[in-house]
């Protein structure tokens, strides 16, 4: 019987041993997830240091930032280059009122109706969209004016 006993008191020491380990890897990973999101909060405060710099000494850097300032400005022309080569692409011109893609042959806005500076060419062929009451444009789904006219859809 003492066999038994000794064998029963290991099982319990090792089951013991076993949820202290697991209760010890949870508190870990606790402990870890919470030193991450700290971690996460000294990097986005070092983000908004850095861009509330950038837009307030942007023009006027110290020589310590300055080239950093300038990687920052060819970052965003390049991006700018970017988005126009997208819309070329796409054959679309953004919409300087409200800053929706128009067809770049639209000579108004189908999102909020102001002038375009291009002429239409012609009406394309109808794919689904609507056409507008006073043209016949097709303007596409969910549009509030005609990118033709300029008219208000119904």
């Amino acid at each position: 019987m003492a066999f038994f006993d000794e064998l029963g008191k290991k099982i319990t020491q090792t089951g013991q041993g076993a949820a202290k380990g697991a209760k010890n890897v949870a508190e870990t990973m606790k402990v870890n997830g919470m030193i991450s999101d700290e971690e996460k909060r000294i990097n986005n405060a070092y983000l908004q240091i850095g861009k509330t710099y950038y837009e307030n000494c942007g023009d006027n850097p110290d020589q310590l930032f300055a080239q950093l300032i300038n990687d920052i400005n060819d970052s965003k022309a390049k991006i700018a280059a970017y988005t126009e080569q997208l819309r070329q692409i796409k054959g679309v011109a953004r919409c300087q009122k409200c800053g929706g893609e128009v067809p770049i042959d639209a000579p108004f806005c189908s999102s909020c109706g102001s002038p375009m500076k291009t002429a239409p060419t012609e009406a394309p062929l109808d794919s689904g969209g609507l056409v507008c009451g006073n043209c016949g444009f097709v303007v596409p789904e969910g549009k509030a004016f005609c990118s033709n006219c300029g008219g208000k859809m119904e």
